[in-house]
């Protein structure tokens, strides 16, 4: 048995305090620059290529299953920054059970909260033509994704490539946000939309 294995027969409080030095050391390790209070709760999943980089600010909180937020159940959270892409997080920002898939740039400004299971990504991960895939050609396309302070991101959402969330703007749970939605609103949907200003 492998030591992760073992340690899901451990109480969940102690897995809580292993894993907490345990993420720090992980991110540090793989080149991350994390600032002071960082917090990432339980397993979690971290690929961070050569010549990519990932900058978090303090006060950075992640909730990586064990249902410690209910509806994450025990889905655990992933990174993954390509070869020269660049995630950036500001401070005090808090996830739960987040994917980010990050090949060109995503930038999470200071104050976001983002819900549990929510999808960031700022690639189409596969081309869009058949005979592309087909042959096994990974011509995909990147846009850079922001998302401006303060801003609120509802459980099971999905932010596509390119777009760009204003501040301090609310994305209702399971919104597939694919393009730009302004400043102090409310927005919902798929396609997700503007439903009334804040």
């Amino acid at each position: 048995m492998g030591l992760i294995h073992k340690i899901t027969f451990v109480p969940r409080f102690i897995r809580q305090v292993f894993y907490l030095p345990f993420n720090r050391l992980m991110f540090k390790s793989a080149g991350a620059s994390i600032g002071s209070n960082f917090d990432v709760k339980n397993r979690f999943y971290l690929k961070l290529y050569p010549k990519g980089t990932l900058t978090i600010g303090d006060d950075f909180t992640i909730h990586s299953g064990e249902a410690i937020n209910p509806i994450t159940r025990n889905v655990k959270g992933c990174f993954f920054i390509n070869r020269g892409a660049n995630l950036t997080i500001g401070h005090n920002v808090g996830m739960s059970s987040p994917t980010i898939w990050c090949d060109e740039r995503i930038v999470i400004g200071n104050d976001v909260r983002i819900g549990a299971l929510v999808t960031i990504m700022d690639t189409d991960c596969h081309s869009l033509n058949y005979e592309d895939r087909m042959n096994g050609d990974k011509k995909t396309k990147t846009k850079p994704v922001v998302i401006e302070e303060g801003v609120l991101i509802g459980a099971q959402s999905i932010v596509l490539k390119g777009s760009h969330i204003g501040a301090h703007s609310v994305i209702g749970a399971g919104s597939v946000v694919c393009g730009n939605i302004p400043s102090d609103c409310i927005a919902a949907g798929n396609p997700c939309k503007v439903i009334r200003k804040l």
